[in-house]
């Protein structure tokens, strides 16, 4: 119980640790759990929430590349924490795509963007050979 309880303060990482719980035979362990990741996860909508509600009160793709960019990240967090699994999860990866696409347009030197836009480019790779960048560069995967 300690343990588990010292996992809060841990590193996002750790929420697979608290998955693995869950099927343990302890039903105070699972409780903890899942109430920790359920924490976890709130924290992170709430945030996409408020960041959802600031980049729609925007007009300029200038004043959009902020909240934008902090969407791209929240959503990846949500991915990389392993909070989100199945269907939650694809959509999660399709938003960063979608917002690091938006943000990247604007600023395309942001290198801070370019580590959670690539991944996720590659798991969301349809198979066809080629990977997109926006609507305008095409890259081989061969090439890769």
């Amino acid at each position: 119980m300690k343990a588990l309880l010292a996992l809060q303060h841990m590193p996002a990482r750790s929420a697979n640790i608290l998955r693995d719980t869950l099927s343990d035979s302890s039903d105070d362990l699972r409780l903890l759990a899942y109430g920790m990741l359920d924490s976890r996860e709130k924290q992170l909508t709430h945030r996409i929430q408020n960041a959802l509600q600031r980049h729609a009160d925007l007009t300029t793709p200038e004043e959009r590349y902020l909240p934008a960019r902090e969407l791209a990240e929240l959503y990846w967090e949500l991915v990389y924490q392993n909070l989100v699994q199945g269907d939650m999860r694809q959509f999660a990866l399709e938003q960063v795509q979608r917002y690091s696409n938006e943000a990247l347009k604007h600023k395309v030197k942001d290198a801070g963007l370019w580590a959670p836009h690539v991944d996720v480019t590659w798991r969301l790779y349809s198979g066809n050979g080629w990977l997109y960048y926006g609507d305008q560069t095409r890259l081989s995967v061969d090439s890769c």
